[in-house]
């Protein structure tokens, strides 16, 4: 009786299923959990007589001392457990990947591709004869045989049965659900080989090796995790023809249930390629106008999400004025319409068009044929197509009027007349209530259709409820984007509340950054607050269940981090993995394994994100962040209301000592307890506040012990950091303190509404630009030159400093700050990669045991 297996399982395969869980969970749905749920029994009934088989046959042999002893068939019950593990940790890999497809726009006629279908069919059976051969051959072919007649008839089975579904899907998805988990579990291979924990007995493979790992067992994991795959793209390929059922014939719609998807597999419907492509127009319409949006509605799912995607297409939040800004109005193709009239008459002839084609609608007289609208040019064919696939049924009727009447106020702003619509408190409400409050009463109009009104006693009231909250982010809009409108000649803020305080709307357009704007900014968010909290108590009265609960919870840790991940954590973990694999030039560690290292990659990020969480935590839960956050990232936790500030902080009191029995246990608790008292002096004593040398200064301390207990984590307990590290270190700090101000050129909004003295503040924008510049393109050269590095070491890091140099000089939009910063820290990442680049022996000796070796 042994416990390596379980070991094993603790180390690799948990783990990973424990991440991606916690990372999906927020989005988990009734379907993703039926598919898994029948994926793993389908793999471990499919998988039990033929692993048997190997093992009986001494093709796969566990030492008595690596397992417990429990067995079902003769299979350890450890090696049963990874038959269900390998499968979920697949499943929900891909269902991340196509969370964001929508089924139905990738259905195809059967009849299509036939030369493709039959092709891959023939390459299936031709495999499925090798495999025969193989078997026949026997000996150090045995192994290779039976992966082969094992895996190529349930193959073959799957292709023919999905193909049309398959054919159509997206390749990268598709292919990158089945090579990472692939590549991951290679990795947990290769080490259980080299720890015993099973083995493949000599005489009955090839003998052929892949960067240590027997051909076969690569064959293996790739070719299952395949067979797991194309079983999910099996059945949402059932889902996908019940919810193009449901679109297709909306009165026949009851809902998709698995039982009815499955039956459409045996008799699938025709497909209508002009529905097809009107839905493929919406979905492509939608991820080039937001993609916020688009992801957002994959939040819902089946025909729910198509109605919503359609109605988004006609009358989801956009801009009148410009694609750059999320204020609501009308809709995309009204949105576009109006970009494009050449003047104000025009515009409202589409306005008056638009409505006849919805009164048109509502009574049934629509015209179904698209010839019509064809000949009345490409523009009116648009318009005509966007509200032909409406559904209307479903929806209120006065809600799309209420819209229109929005997009009429939005036109009537004429600066050159003084005429601004926004008159009085009542005519704030009146506008957001038609360009965003109907908005919101019109998806949970979808929402009562498609799921029934029984959750609640009170539909009035909810729908009421739904309106307001519409109004309450239709005044975090007005409210962050005073100054875009005044560049166009709109003022929504009240005239009464500039009376108020000695302005005029012409005030406002040539000074929107004067002080006294930020109290009524101020002002417009205490009423978007004011809606929210009025509308919050009605919608909280939805019985959601405690499995809701807690999604929520999953899903508001998650915001706390969600823009810091790329930018920080991942960057992070590039800095202590290089160095792990630089081996003698930082640590004692003269020969690092590179697959060693690599395992330790979930570890060091886990390490990473839990000390930014906590630090996050602190920063966000003080009144004056959350001001800030209103305005320049409203979706966090706290301005969304998702959590109060007194939840915070149990949350956070919570928090810190799990993190740091945690750090304990990774070896790296010396630096957790050190970015404690950083964050404390940060968050809790105002450093963050009291000007920027002190802030960088602080920021820099703190990045120098994320470097180094990321560097501890990767290497692990057993070995020690050399001196010269320590240099490295400090020097990559000396990086962060002297660049690390270009994330406040970014966020002058916020930072004002906190009264913080950040360098773009006290200096203003010009010298704030060239100190970030400078110093950038300094450390491109300074940094290689640490390292001693031949010529080719210099070219990334200089030619993207010089591109971050040149984008801060010279682009100073909004939109292309916050594209710098990414490449700022993009660029922070290949200077950390620069040990590696110095020392590359770890990848040259994995780059040799590549070789086939016999």
């Amino acid at each position: 009786m042994g416990l390596d297996y379980i070991f094993f399982h603790c180390t690799y395969t948990i783990p990973a299923a424990s991440a991606l869980t916690v990372l999906y969970y927020p989005f988990f749905t009734a379907q993703d959990r039926c598919k898994i749920c029948i994926l793993i029994t389908i793999a471990i009934i499919a998988t039990i007589p033929w692993d048997s088989y190997l093992i009986r046959c001494a093709i796969w042999t566990y030492p008595p001392d690596a397992v417990v002893g429990y067995k079902i068939l003769d299979i350890p019950v450890e090696e049963v457990f990874f038959f269900a593990i390998q499968t979920y940790i697949t499943s929900v890999a891909y269902c991340i990947f196509t969370k964001p497809l929508v089924r139905p726009m990738y259905l195809r006629s059967h009849l299509e591709r036939r030369r493709t279908r039959n092709v891959v069919a023939f390459v299936i059976l031709t495999l499925t004869g090798g495999g025969t051969a193989c078997l026949l051959l026997g000996r150090h072919m045995t192994y290779l045989g039976l992966i082969l007649v094992w895996v190529c008839p349930i193959l073959l089975f799957q292709w023919m049965l999905s193909h049309p579904f398959l054919i159509g899907l997206p390749s990268k998805p598709t292919i990158a659900a089945i090579c990472l988990p692939t590549l991951y579990l290679w990795v947990a291979d290769f080490s259980a080989m080299e720890f015993g924990t099973w083995r493949i007995e000599s005489g009955t493979n090839l003998g052929y090796q892949i960067g240590g790992i027997d051909v076969e067992e690569a064959l293996f994991f790739l070719v299952t995790n395949m067979m797991i795959v194309l079983g999910l793209i099996g059945i949402d390929y059932a889902y996908a023809l019940q919810e193009y059922k449901s679109l297709s014939r909306p009165a026949a719609d009851k809902g998709t249930t698995l039982r009815t998807a499955l039956s459409l597999l045996c008799s699938p419907p025709s497909i209508d390629e002009s529905l097809i492509s009107a839905l493929s127009q919406a979905v492509y319409r939608l991820q080039e106008k937001s993609q916020s949006m688009f992801l957002g509605s994959a939040l819902f799912q089946g025909h729910l999400r198509i109605d919503l995607i359609f109605l988004y297409y006609l009358s989801n939040p956009c801009v009148v004025h410009s694609t750059n800004m999320n204020r609501y109005s009308f809709c995309r193709v009204m949105d576009d319409l109006i970009d494009e009239a050449e003047d104000d008459q025009e515009a409202n002839v589409w306005i008056t068009e638009c409505r006849y084609l919805l009164d048109l609608s509502h009574r049934g007289r629509l015209p179904h044929d698209a010839y019509h609208a064809s000949k009345q040019g490409e523009k009116y064919e648009r318009l005509y197509q966007s509200i032909s696939y409406l559904p209307l049924s479903r929806l209120t009727e006065n809600f799309f009027y209420d819209l229109l009447r929005g997009f009429e106020i939005d036109l009537a702003f004429d600066s050159k007349t003084g005429t601004f619509p926004i008159k009085s408190d009542f005519c704030l409400d009146q506008y957001a209530g038609f360009v965003a409050g109907t908005v919101g009463a019109l998806v949970l109009d979808l929402i009562i259709f498609h799921h029934g009104h029984d959750y609640t006693e009170d539909v009035p009231l909810l729908k009421g409820a739904a309106k307001k909250m519409g109004k309450a982010m239709q005044c975090v809009n007005i409210a962050r984007d005073i100054h875009r409108d005044a560049t166009i000649g709109r003022v929504y803020i009240p005239t009464t509340w500039l009376d108020e305080v000695g302005l005029t709307p012409g005030d406002v357009f040539e000074c929107p950054n004067i002080p006294i704007m930020y109290g009524l900014q101020e002002r417009m968010l205490q009423k978007a607050d004011r809606y929210y909290q009025v509308s919050r108590g009605a919608i909280e009265e939805l019985p959601r269940g405690k499995a809701w609960y807690w999604r929520d919870l999953a899903l508001i840790i998650w915001l706390f981090t969600a823009d810091d991940v790329a930018t920080f954590v991942i960057p992070e973990t590039a800095f202590g993995i290089c160095a792990a694999l630089s081996g003698p030039l930082l640590t004692d560690d003269n020969t690092p394994h590179l697959l060693s290292v690599v395992c330790r990659i979930p570890m060091v990020m886990l390490w990473n994100w839990l000390n930014l969480f906590v630090f996050n935590l602190a920063n966000q839960r003080h009144p004056d962040s959350v001001a800030e956050d209103k305005i320049n990232r409203p979706w966090r936790p706290l301005p969304a209301g998702r959590i109060s500030i007194l939840q915070t902080r149990q949350l956070l009191l919570l928090t810190i000592p799990v993190v740091l029995g945690l750090s304990v246990y990774l070896g790296a608790w010396e630096e957790t307890a050190l970015l404690y008292t950083l964050n404390w002096v940060y968050n809790d004593l105002g450093g963050g506040d009291d000007g920027f040398i002190l802030r960088n200064v602080l920021l820099a301390l703190a990045f120098s012990q994320y470097n180094k207990g990321s560097l501890r984590v990767a290497t692990g307990t057993g070995f020690d950091i050399l001196p010269r590290a320590w240099r490295w270190i400090w020097l990559t700090s000396a990086v962060i303190g002297t660049t690390m101000h270009i994330q406040d050129v970014k966020d002058v909004e916020g930072d004002r509404a906190k009264n913080r003295r950040t360098m773009p503040i006290v200096l203003g924008d010009g010298p704030a630009r060239w100190s970030v510049a400078i110093p950038v393109a300094i450390w491109s050269v300074v940094c290689p030159a640490f390292w001693e590095l031949d010529v080719p070491g210099y070219i990334l890091p200089v030619a993207l400093g010089i591109a971050i140099a040149w984008r801060i000089l010279f682009l100073r939009e909004g939109v292309a700050d916050r594209r710098t910063w990414k490449m700022w820290t993009a660029w922070t990442a290949m200077i950390w990669m620069l040990p590696l680049f110095k020392n590359p022996s770890v990848l040259v000796r994995f780059g040799r045991s590549l070789r086939w070796t016999m």
